[in-house]
C-alpha cells in the first residue's frame, strides 16, 4: 500500500513506517540469510565474532553455521592476511575454505550502530585449491 501511494505522489509515505520493525527486521534478515548469492556476515565490531552468517557465507567457506557463530576469521584462519583497500569500506582478499580452496573475494562492510557490522563478501575469481 506505501509503495502505491508513493507512486500515485504521495512522497510523505517513503519514510513513514512500515509495521513494527522488529518484526520487518527479522524477516529481512532471514530473507538475506537464506536468499543472497553474496556471502553476509553478521559481526560483533569490538571482537569480530561472527553472530549471524548466510547458508552462500557457509557454502563459501566449507563450515556449517555451527561451526562459525562464536568464532572469528582468525579462529578459522579463513582469511588471508595481505588485503588490498579498493576504497574505504571495501577489501579485496583471499579467503581459504575448510577444504583449502583459495578464492579472491572482495569485502565491503558497514557499520550497524556502532555495535556491529555487516560484511558483504562476493567471490571474483574461480577458485584455486592447493
Amino acid at each position: 500500500e506505501r509503495a502505491r501511494l508513493v507512486r500515485e505522489g504521495d512522497a510523505n509515505c517513503a519514510d513513514a513506517p512500515t509495521g513494527d520493525p522488529a518484526v520487518i527486521s527479522a524477516a529481512v534478515l532471514d530473507a538475506i540469510l537464506h536468499g543472497s548469492f553474496d556471502g553476509v556476515v553478521l559481526c560483533d565490531r569490538l571482537t569480530g565474532e561472527y553472530l549471524e552468517v548466510s547458508d552462500s557465507f557457509c557454502e563459501l567457506t566449507g563450515y556449517a553455521r555451527s561451526e562459525i557463530l562464536g568464532r572469528t576469521s582468525i579462529d578459522l584462519k579463513i582469511v588471508v592476511p595481505d588485503g588490498a583497500l579498493l576504497q574505504p569500506g571495501a577489501l579485496r582478499n583471499t579467503i581459504v575454505s575448510r577444504d583449502g580452496t583459495q578464492r579472491t573475494v572482495e569485502f565491503t562492510h558497514q557499520s550497524l550502530a556502532g555495535e556491529f557490522d555487516v560484511v558483504i563478501i562476493r567471490e571474483v575469481d574461480d577458485p584455486v585449491t592447493e
